[in-house]
């Protein structure tokens, strides 16, 4: 979700942001990535204000577990998406650990930046009834990290908000690329729109 984000855009006068994204990376691959990551060799930690911290997309396809798979592939093309939405199951094992990653990750960035607000943003709505019922328990325990620790503070940018979905969260499918089946990835509408969320937020809360 944030490698499209401009971090020129994202700073004022006064602030300087950065962005570091993962493309395709789990919570626990982050974590390691970002560790290893040169660049935040060169950030003074006493320096950072706030943490913005995205995770779980890829965590969720990682969660779902995929049943009748035979029955998936021999579907005409039209019709697998209504086949695979019936068809998939959560892996409880696998959810508590990304909820566990999640939270060790959190942990790693307050001690590299003790000072800074650290604001989860919830997993951006699906089209799939089972993933988003994974997403869902994603983000009641991320909720409850906000509930647990006072340096983690929420950013709500799905039901709440209603930046990426409707009053009853189902997401606006008009800020999500269309190319291939459900896709999480904004386009450049919706990327805007979460940049505009985010600065302001910075900036402001």
């Amino acid at each position: 979700m944030f490698s499209h984000l401009d971090s020129k855009k994202l700073s004022s006068k006064t602030q300087e942001a950065l962005v570091f994204s993962y493309p395709g990376a789990t919570a626990k691959n982050m974590h390691y990535r970002f560790r290893s990551d040169s660049r935040v060799k060169e950030i003074n930690p006493g320096s950072v204000d706030k943490i913005f911290l995205l995770c779980g997309t890829n965590d969720v396809d990682n969660i779902t577990n995929i049943i009748n798979i035979i029955n998936i592939i021999n579907s005409p093309k039209h019709l697998r998406n209504k086949v695979l939405y019936q068809s998939e199951q959560c892996n409880m094992e696998r959810l508590a650990n990304t909820c566990s990653e999640i939270e060790d990750f959190a942990h790693y960035l307050h001690g590299w930046a003790s000072s800074a607000e650290i604001r989860i943003l919830k997993v951006l709505p699906r089209e799939s009834k089972a993933r988003n019922e994974v997403i869902n328990k994603i983000n009641f325990y991320t909720k409850g990290l906000v509930d647990r620790f006072d340096w983690v503070k929420p950013c709500q940018i799905v039901k709440d908000r209603f930046l990426f979905a409707n009053d009853l969260g189902y997401r606006k499918s008009v800020f999500f690329k269309t190319d291939g089946d459900d896709n999480v990835h904004l386009n450049k509408l919706g990327t805007a729109r979460l940049a505009n969320h985010l600065k302001f937020t910075a900036h402001n809360c």
